[in-house]
């Protein structure tokens, strides 16, 4: 993704066609994390090297001191030659290990001395693109806080509608799969969002699914409010009917959830995995996000996923590329992007064809048939969700707070603000 703050990272070669990919265990941040982490244990090897040098000094001195001793019994001369020799087969065991400790400590020492080099050209470059993300950050909250002083997108808590009945759906535990639930959700009711319950060898799994932004209209939790919500709320109201659906599904805390979510929908996902109802009380593993800008969010424990498409400016947004860390890939795809319907009035004009679901379900096709090792981690939690699925689908609807939030920029939300999770 290329930023507006000009910082454009060098993708790492796909295996398929179409895909670039940051981040995760191929990421660069990730080797330079290993390579660090084998200097350490080369120097460890050169101490211990050095040790056994040491020793051999020693061995020396004790054999010299016998072959002094021998020279004076019967046949100390032949004695006294052997000693010599093992003498000097000891000292260039010496020099010889004495070397390679040397050379094993200078290789620790190079590694090192790279590593440091390359955080500070990091550090460079993420200084740069981040007075841009700041920015762009700064300028949503005040926006939003703007928005809420005029009462135009004011955030209010949510009323939940539960379910009226309990379907059986497949899920195919792939990120196409998870393209394919927010489709679903899509088609639904303005409003709705889905909880899949899915069995597994380690108990249950909690798949939720939050929907892209919606048309306006009263009451709907995802229309422009939700933005609103997502960037100076951190959507605490969307994260308490999410908590409260997962409660009502079953879900124990402690146990395992999944977030994925489509536009504004992953937005409220970074949200909701960083703490809070959901994230302090569940296990969260995975945050799958499409088309969504997530650069300005933190992570925490879970993998994340975000599928962005290179002609789709929405992820962009976020004024920055997400950051390069181990638990964190970012795949930005090339897929080709499918024709809008012609017409005055035609579906799905919007913000775009390559932000349309559609091209991320094609881009999510991709990621599923690819093999590198970024994206392992990410597809074997959800291959471990696979199979039969409780599906519930709840309805949410916004009722605007007595006391709409007046926070002008700068000004800290309630609750634990992007900020200080940082």
């Amino acid at each position: 993704m290329s930023s507006a703050g000009g910082y454009d990272p060098a993708p790492v070669p796909a295996s398929g066609p179409g895909l670039s990919v940051r981040g995760g265990v191929g990421g660069i941040r990730f080797q330079w994390e290993e390579l660090d982490r084998a200097a350490g244990e080369l120097g460890g090897l050169a101490e211990a090297v050095r040790e056994v040098s040491t020793a051999l000094i020693y061995l020396s001195l004790e054999l010299e001191r016998t072959r002094l001793a021998a020279a004076w019994l019967p046949g100390g001369r032949e004695a006294g030659a052997a000693g010599r020799a093992a003498a000097e087969a000891l000292d260039a065991a010496r020099r010889s290990t004495f070397d390679s400790g040397n050379e094993l400590q200078e290789t620790a020492d190079r590694i090192t001395r790279a590593r440091l080099a390359y955080l500070a050209a990091e550090a460079a470059a993420r200084l740069a693109a981040f007075g841009a993300t700041e920015s762009v950050e700064l300028s949503a909250r005040a926006a939003a806080s703007a928005a809420a002083r005029e009462g135009l997108l004011v955030p209010g808590p949510l009323a939940l509608t539960a379910p009226a009945e309990v379907e059986q759906v497949a899920f195919g535990g792939t990120v196409e799969a998870i393209a394919d639930r927010l489709a679903a959700v899509e088609a639904a009711p303005p409003g709705s969002f889905e909880i899949l319950r899915t069995g597994g060898p380690n108990g249950p799994a909690y798949l939720v699914i939050l929907p892209g932004t919606q048309p306006a209209e009263p009451g709907n939790p995802f229309d422009a409010t939700g933005i609103a919500e997502a960037v100076n709320e951190d959507s605490r109201y969307v994260g308490a009917a999410v908590a409260q659906a997962l409660r009502e599904a079953g879900a124990r805390p402690g146990e395992t959830v999944l977030l994925a979510g489509y536009s504004q929908g992953g937005m409220h996902a970074m949200n909701l995995a960083a703490g809070g109802a959901v994230g302090g009380t569940y296990d969260v593993r995975l945050v799958v996000t499409l088309g969504s800008p997530t650069g300005w969010e933190p992570t925490g424990t879970a993998e994340y996923l975000h599928l962005e498409h290179a002609a789709d400016n929405v992820p962009a947004l976020d004024g920055g590329p997400a950051p390069d860390e181990p638990n964190r890939v970012t795949v930005r795809a090339d897929s080709p992007v499918p024709a809008l319907p012609a017409g005055p009035g035609a579906e799905g004009k919007g913000l775009g064809a390559a932000h349309k679901l559609a091209t991320y379900a094609q881009a999510a096709a991709l990621v599923d048939a690819s093999d590198l090792p970024s994206l392992a981690p990410a597809a074997a939690t959800l291959a471990a969700t696979g199979g039969g699925a409780q599906r519930r689908l709840y309805r949410a609807v916004r009722h605007p707070a007595e006391h709409p939030p007046c926070r002008a920029a700068g000004q800290q939300p309630a609750g634990p603000p992007p900020a200080a999770r940082r």
